[in-house]
């Protein structure tokens, strides 16, 4: 008797055991999504959406982290892609970016949308963006962009397409390329606009 009221106690822990993981667990799952994007907002009301992707060339050159920073004030939107370890690429031909110097139109940074489905393609090229090395992460190099085209090009992105950035340099440019799904869905909840006007607060 006693053993067997034993076997139905040990029976009953572990039911509520794995009860208990599956309960702490199931918001992961339900949440969870193929999107590479990420949202996160600052207490300032400054709202950002993000992706990390691997460099495509040159190869082995390390990730790359589109970000999509959306904020009260002008300019209300800014896009970087930051270089997370530039000293990883085989030669580094992006320093002429950094600081007030002279650039020409062979300076410049492209936004390229790609559908497989429809096999078409769309592009937005920016002469000249900003560049700068930056503290988070630590040494990266990142670019800055407040162009109006771009944040009108990104808008209207749609799922499942392929978004590709280049930056212009010799003797190799800089490519990285990013899935779109989930990107549309995370800019209308943060009402991205060309203009000054307030972020929408994402919703919890």
């Amino acid at each position: 008797m006693l053993r067997t009221t034993l076997h139905r106690i040990i029976r009953i822990v572990a039911w509520c055991t794995v009860a208990t993981v599956v309960t702490a667990t199931a918001p992961s799952f339900a949440q969870g999504s193929d999107s590479p994007w990420t949202s996160a907002q600052a207490p300032s009301g400054a709202t950002e959406v993000s992706a990390r992707s691997e460099i495509a060339a040159p190869q082995g050159s390390g990730f790359a982290i589109l970000k999509i920073l959306y904020k009260a004030g002008k300019p209300a939107v800014i896009v970087y892609l930051i270089v997370e370890s530039p000293q990883r690429l085989p030669i580094f031909p992006f320093d002429k970016y950094d600081g007030p110097v002279d650039k020409t139109q062979e300076e410049f940074i492209k936004f390229e949308v790609t559908s497989e489905k429809q096999g078409s393609a769309r592009s937005v090229k920016v002469v000249a963006p900003n560049g700068y090395y930056g503290v988070t992460p630590r040494d990266a190099f990142v670019f800055d962009i407040v162009d109006k085209s771009v944040v009108s090009f990104l808008s209207h992105i749609r799922d499942e397409q392929r978004l590709t950035v280049t930056v212009n340099g010799t003797p190799s440019s800089l490519r990285v390329s990013f899935d779109t799904t989930g990107l549309k869905k995370l800019l209308d909840q943060m009402s991205l606009k060309t203009g000054g006007h307030t972020p929408a607060r994402l919703p919890h």
